[in-house]
């Protein structure tokens, strides 16, 4: 039995990633504001330096425009490296006059400098009639979503398992969540992948199976932590690893007494990925893993006679993410 060989388990679970939440631009109409006609005397104008530029409200967070390049904006005031800007009727939505950009994807053309904007709390009682959102210490930066995901495998201990399933991978499913921080995620993911083989030894290098059911149930909890590269709004690649915790069961209905295993393991991974927007709430995510327990297998067993060791391995998934 593969109880013999077996002694720690592998980690699977979901890294995943996290991103910032992206809206579907707001309609353009035919021409674009010109940085004239937002220009007023003592007011800092800003243009916008890139394509696509998010525009958020507050309270709750949320993405209200999406600009293009080269549009004049009336910058009101300041909170970290963020700017309110008042938004041209052009780019308005229903009640939204302000929002906030940030501060790397606009430039001053006219105007007192940034740096001389007042703060947030300072302009929070302005614009009598305006939809202004409540003061906040940071602009957006936190996000949660669940997922599910399916994985396969390729265990590194390939003779092994082929002896005993017939096979040297396999499928994983499960599910989780992700919280990000900015660029920071943490992810919480678990899975399970189960198989009924047969009860095998092996005798001067050939396999011998014995006709003998023996099902292997791998339920792995892991927790990621990782860092996303958002050099792209919709396209965000991701890299990450952490520990899991491995409950390892073993049934057969022919074991002796004591041969039957239902046990916990400690394993180690790393991921990376790319994550995809296809709306404002739904993503989808590829992902690469290696999971290493390294001296987890040995005699007596199969594993000594194909001296395999490592039961740790490669697989890739592919993850659905809901939220924010």
């Amino acid at each position: 039995m593969i109880r013999r060989q077996i002694q720690r388990g592998l980690f699977l679970g979901g890294g995943l990633l996290v991103t910032g939440t992206l809206a579907w631009p707001v309609p353009v109409a035919a021409q674009t504001p010109s940085v004239s006609a937002v220009q007023m005397a003592g007011t800092t104008v800003v243009r916008t330096t890139r394509d696509r530029v998010l525009v958020w409200a507050r309270d709750p967070s949320r993405v209200i425009a999406t600009l293009p390049e080269g549009v004049g904006l009336d910058a009101l005031s300041r909170d970290a490296q963020w700017v309110e800007v008042r938004l041209p009727e052009t780019f308005r939505g229903p009640g939204e006059q302000r929002g906030f950009v940030f501060g790397g994807h606009v430039a001053l053309v006219s105007g007192p400098a940034l740096s001389t904007l007042p703060g947030r709390s300072t302009t929070a009682a302005q614009g009598a009639g305006a939809t202004v959102p409540r003061p906040r210490r940071s602009a957006p930066r936190f996000g949660i979503r669940g997922y599910g995901e399916g994985a396969y495998q390729w265990f590194t201990a390939a003779d092994s398992f082929k002896a005993i399933l017939d096979t040297s991978g396999g499928l994983f499913y499960g599910g989780g969540a992700q919280v990000h921080f900015g660029p920071i995620y943490v992810d919480v993911g678990v899975s399970r992948f189960e198989k009924t083989g047969e009860r095998a030894f092996v005798f001067e290098g050939d396999v011998f199976r014995l006709g003998i059911p023996d099902r292997i149930t791998m339920t792995p909890v892991v927790v990621t932590a990782g860092y996303r590269f958002p050099i792209r709004d919709r396209i965000v690649p991701y890299v990450g690893g952490g520990v899991g915790s491995l409950k390892f069961e073993e049934r057969s209905d022919f074991a002796d007494p004591g041969e039957n295993v239902s046990e916990r393991f400690t394993s180690y991974h790393a991921v990376a990925g790319v994550e995809y927007a296809a709306t404002r709430w739904l993503f989808v995510a590829g992902e690469v893993r290696y999971a290493a327990v390294p001296d987890a297998l040995g005699a007596p067993g199969i594993a000594a006679d194909f001296d395999e060791s490592n039961l740790g391995g490669v697989s890739v998934a592919v993850k659905v993410l809901v939220g924010r």
